[in-house]
Protein backbone atom coordinates (compact mmCIF):
# COMPACT_ATOMS: atom_id res chain seq x y z
CA UNK A 1 0.00 0.00 0.00
CA UNK A 2 1.23 3.30 -0.84
CA UNK A 3 2.07 6.02 1.85
CA UNK A 4 0.62 9.50 1.98
CA UNK A 5 3.47 12.47 2.40
CA UNK A 6 2.52 15.10 4.42
CA UNK A 7 4.96 17.79 5.06
CA UNK A 8 3.22 20.32 7.68
CA UNK A 9 4.84 23.35 6.12
CA UNK A 10 2.90 22.67 3.20
CA UNK A 11 -0.28 22.65 5.03
CA UNK A 12 -0.26 26.34 6.14
CA UNK A 13 -3.61 27.43 6.49
CA UNK A 14 -5.71 24.64 6.28
CA UNK A 15 -8.59 24.20 8.75
CA UNK A 16 -9.33 21.35 10.20
CA UNK A 17 -11.69 19.84 7.87
CA UNK A 18 -9.55 20.96 4.68
CA UNK A 19 -7.34 18.25 6.88
CA UNK A 20 -10.10 15.53 6.85
CA UNK A 21 -11.12 16.29 3.28
CA UNK A 22 -7.40 15.94 2.21
CA UNK A 23 -6.66 12.50 3.98
CA UNK A 24 -10.12 11.05 2.65
CA UNK A 25 -8.96 11.41 -0.56
CA UNK A 26 -5.53 9.98 -0.26
CA UNK A 27 -6.84 6.32 -0.93
CA UNK A 28 -4.49 4.87 1.86
CA UNK A 29 -4.31 4.76 5.37
CA UNK A 30 0.08 5.23 5.67
CA UNK A 31 0.68 8.30 6.26
CA UNK A 32 4.69 9.55 6.65
CA UNK A 33 4.49 13.23 8.30
CA UNK A 34 7.07 15.89 8.29
CA UNK A 35 7.14 18.82 11.17
CA UNK A 36 9.76 21.72 10.48
CA UNK A 37 12.18 21.69 12.93
CA UNK A 38 13.65 25.34 12.85
CA UNK A 39 15.95 25.01 15.99
CA UNK A 40 19.56 23.74 15.15
CA UNK A 41 22.26 23.61 17.79
CA UNK A 42 24.62 26.54 17.96
CA UNK A 43 22.33 28.89 15.75
CA UNK A 44 19.41 29.43 17.92
CA UNK A 45 18.89 29.30 22.01
CA UNK A 46 18.73 25.81 24.31
CA UNK A 47 15.20 26.70 24.92
CA UNK A 48 13.85 27.19 21.37
CA UNK A 49 15.70 23.57 20.94
CA UNK A 50 14.09 22.34 23.82
CA UNK A 51 10.81 23.64 22.42
CA UNK A 52 11.09 22.03 19.08
CA UNK A 53 11.73 18.42 20.95
CA UNK A 54 8.67 19.04 23.20
CA UNK A 55 6.50 19.37 20.11
CA UNK A 56 7.86 16.39 18.63
CA UNK A 57 7.39 14.68 21.61
CA UNK A 58 3.83 15.81 21.95
CA UNK A 59 3.17 15.24 18.70
CA UNK A 60 4.19 11.17 18.54
CA UNK A 61 2.96 10.97 22.03
CA UNK A 62 -1.04 11.87 20.34
CA UNK A 63 -0.08 9.78 16.99
CA UNK A 64 1.08 6.65 18.99
CA UNK A 65 -2.51 6.90 20.24
CA UNK A 66 -4.60 6.81 17.31
CA UNK A 67 -2.32 4.30 15.30
CA UNK A 68 -1.72 0.56 14.67
CA UNK A 69 1.28 1.52 13.71
CA UNK A 70 3.72 3.92 14.76
CA UNK A 71 7.47 4.18 14.17
CA UNK A 72 9.70 7.91 14.04
CA UNK A 73 12.90 8.67 13.16
CA UNK A 74 15.49 10.50 15.55
CA UNK A 75 17.28 13.87 14.70
CA UNK A 76 20.10 15.19 16.42
CA UNK A 77 19.58 18.70 17.47
CA UNK A 78 22.90 19.96 15.58
CA UNK A 79 20.95 18.54 12.61
CA UNK A 80 18.95 20.64 9.90
CA UNK A 81 15.78 18.88 8.69
CA UNK A 82 11.90 17.72 9.94
CA UNK A 83 10.56 15.62 12.68
CA UNK A 84 9.61 12.89 10.61
CA UNK A 85 6.83 9.97 11.85
CA UNK A 86 5.50 7.27 9.90
CA UNK A 87 1.78 6.10 10.93
CA UNK A 88 -1.11 3.61 10.02
CA UNK A 89 -4.49 4.55 10.65
CA UNK A 90 -7.65 5.11 10.07
CA UNK A 91 -9.00 7.42 12.87
CA UNK A 92 -8.84 10.29 10.12
CA UNK A 93 -10.98 12.61 12.38
CA UNK A 94 -8.63 12.41 15.18
CA UNK A 95 -5.38 12.63 12.77
CA UNK A 96 -7.16 15.64 10.96
CA UNK A 97 -7.85 17.54 14.66
CA UNK A 98 -4.15 16.68 15.24
CA UNK A 99 -2.25 17.96 12.22
CA UNK A 100 -4.69 21.12 12.20
CA UNK A 101 -3.27 22.08 15.71
CA UNK A 102 0.72 21.02 14.52
CA UNK A 103 -0.16 23.18 11.59
CA UNK A 104 -0.43 26.09 13.63
CA UNK A 105 2.13 25.47 16.20
CA UNK A 106 4.62 24.70 13.17
CA UNK A 107 3.41 27.43 10.87
CA UNK A 108 2.23 30.43 13.14
CA UNK A 109 -1.19 31.39 13.85
CA UNK A 110 -2.19 33.41 11.77
CA UNK A 111 -3.55 37.05 13.03
CA UNK A 112 -6.10 37.49 10.22
CA UNK A 113 -7.98 34.48 11.08
CA UNK A 114 -10.37 34.52 14.12
CA UNK A 115 -10.82 30.96 14.39
CA UNK A 116 -7.11 30.71 15.38
CA UNK A 117 -6.21 33.47 17.06
CA UNK A 118 -9.04 31.46 19.56
CA UNK A 119 -7.32 28.31 19.34
CA UNK A 120 -4.81 27.99 21.84
CA UNK A 121 -3.09 24.88 20.82
CA UNK A 122 0.00 25.18 22.71
CA UNK A 123 -1.93 24.26 26.43
CA UNK A 124 -2.09 20.86 25.11
CA UNK A 125 1.85 20.71 24.88
CA UNK A 126 2.30 22.46 28.41
CA UNK A 127 0.33 20.19 29.74
CA UNK A 128 1.62 17.13 28.40
CA UNK A 129 5.42 18.78 29.42
CA UNK A 130 3.62 18.99 32.84
CA UNK A 131 2.97 15.20 32.68
CA UNK A 132 6.13 13.85 31.31
CA UNK A 133 7.37 12.73 33.61
CA UNK A 134 4.51 10.28 34.65
CA UNK A 135 4.20 8.62 30.91
CA UNK A 136 5.59 6.23 29.37
CA UNK A 137 6.97 8.15 25.99
CA UNK A 138 6.68 7.30 22.64
CA UNK A 139 9.30 8.89 21.67
CA UNK A 140 11.74 8.85 24.73
CA UNK A 141 14.54 10.41 22.43
CA UNK A 142 12.54 13.97 22.16
CA UNK A 143 11.62 13.82 25.50
CA UNK A 144 15.22 13.44 26.65
CA UNK A 145 16.45 16.57 24.86
CA UNK A 146 13.67 18.64 25.92
CA UNK A 147 14.70 17.92 29.14
CA UNK A 148 18.38 18.57 28.25
CA UNK A 149 17.91 21.36 26.17
CA UNK A 150 15.27 23.66 28.77
CA UNK A 151 16.01 25.94 31.10
CA UNK A 152 13.34 27.22 33.32
CA UNK A 153 13.01 31.12 32.92
CA UNK A 154 13.91 32.72 36.81
CA UNK A 155 10.49 34.87 37.11
CA UNK A 156 12.74 37.07 39.76
CA UNK A 157 14.88 38.28 36.71
CA UNK A 158 13.95 40.97 34.15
Amino acid sequence: METADISIEDFDGYKEDDFLEYLKTQETDSFEIDIPKPSELFNTTNNDIALDYLLAAYVGQELSKISSKFEYYYIEPAEPGSFVFSITTNKLSELAQLLFKVSIMANGQREDDDELVSFDCWSDVHGFADDIDTIKPACPEFVRDYKEYFTPEDEDEE
